[in-house]
């Protein structure tokens, strides 16, 4: 979870963890390449808008682009980019949010990061 906002990051990550989620939080877009870098799986990525959550969506999936990305935003819907969902914050609720984490958090979008490349020999 990235939020620079340490109040509203504290009171979401408070929510995720009550509800058996295991919740790693980084307050700035280098804070989260680093966790992600050195996470051995990471399933789901939230992040809000401000500052930097655009550029935290692109910079993590240029590294693993199968991983699940929800971008929160406060206000009118934004471009999402890169994310693979945008829920405001002010329209929905806790349930909806959790909801949302839930599916997209059982996504199998690619490789897990401690798996190791299969190779195939080809005779010629």
């Amino acid at each position: 979870m990235v939020d620079a906002d340490r109040d509203r990051g504290g009171i979401l990550k408070f929510t995720l963890e009550t509800r058996g989620y295991r919740v790693l939080g980084a307050e700035s877009l280098q804070e989260a390449i680093a966790i992600f870098a050195s996470a051995p799986i990471v399933d789901l990525v939230l992040t809000a808008i401000e500052p930097d959550g655009l550029e935290v969506i692109s910079r993590l999936k240029r590294i693993y682009g199968w991983t699940p990305m929800i971008l929160f935003f406060e206000g009118a819907c934004p471009d999402i980019g890169l994310a693979d969902a945008a829920v405001s914050r002010k329209t929905s609720s806790t349930q909806d949010l959790l909801e949302r984490v839930r599916v997209m958090s059982k996504r199998k979008r690619g490789p897990r990061k401690e798996a190791t490349p299969q190779f195939s020999t080809v005779s010629t």
